[in-house]
């Protein structure tokens, strides 16, 4: 796999520089195209020129700051992520990927899951980090 560092570099010295002004307003427990990245190793990657992919906004912190947890379509069994109903499509929320974002890197929104999905992403992410 050939690693598109350069690129991403790029978008994310442009996304560094937007305003203050130009932040989307978002809430816990929506879900938002996110610009993630190039990463290393088996951290998971956006895709295309904006290095996007559908990230749900577990916790936020202040207008700037959130934790997130990215989507994936490939659902697996397990203790490392949680399965939803999005927008009638199987989606896995990967627990063990998460991480805090700034909200420069939101993109475009997508919707909001079900309270009962959002309920289950965080027993799934309590078990998982706090046992």
């Amino acid at each position: 796999m050939i690693k598109r560092f350069q690129e991403w570099i790029g978008l994310k010295s442009r996304l560094h520089d937007l305003p203050f002004e130009g932040i989307p307003l978002f809430k816990e427990g929506e879900i938002w195209w996110c610009s993630i990245g190039d990463n290393v190793g088996s951290e998971i990657n956006g895709k295309d020129s904006q290095f996007v992919r559908p990230v749900l906004i577990l916790k936020k912190f202040h207008a700037e700051l959130f934790f997130g947890l990215p989507l994936s379509t490939q659902v697996k069994r397990g203790t490392w992520q949680v399965s939803i109903l999005f927008k009638d499509k199987d989606q896995a929320v990967l627990l063990h990927q998460g991480r805090t974002l700034n909200s420069k890197r939101l993109q475009h929104y997508m919707g909001k899951i079900k309270i009962n999905d959002l309920e289950k992403v965080k027993t799934g992410f309590h078990r998982l980090y706090c046992m």
